[in-house]
């Protein structure tokens, strides 16, 4: 199974597995950011400044230093 990992400022705050419930059910021709794939779910009340998807798996250093030094 693929891991997956979300980061928060720098810090893991999720780790799963594509065979998880973390992404179960979900239609990847509908995937969003700030938005449920569920019509009944409310649209996130946030401010994203900075978002980075990688397609390659990034160690926490890597992770760091790229949120550190903007590259």
């Amino acid at each position: 199974s693929d891991l997956q990992i979300l980061y928060m400022n720098g810090s893991e705050i999720v780790k799963s597995t594509q065979n998880s419930t973390f992404d179960s059910n979900i239609n990847r021709f509908k995937s969003f950011i700030g938005k449920s794939n569920w019509d009944e779910d409310e649209i996130a009340n946030v401010d994203i400044d900075d978002l980075r998807i990688y397609n390659r798996v990034l160690n926490p250093e890597e992770i760091l230093f790229d949120m550190n030094n903007g590259s």
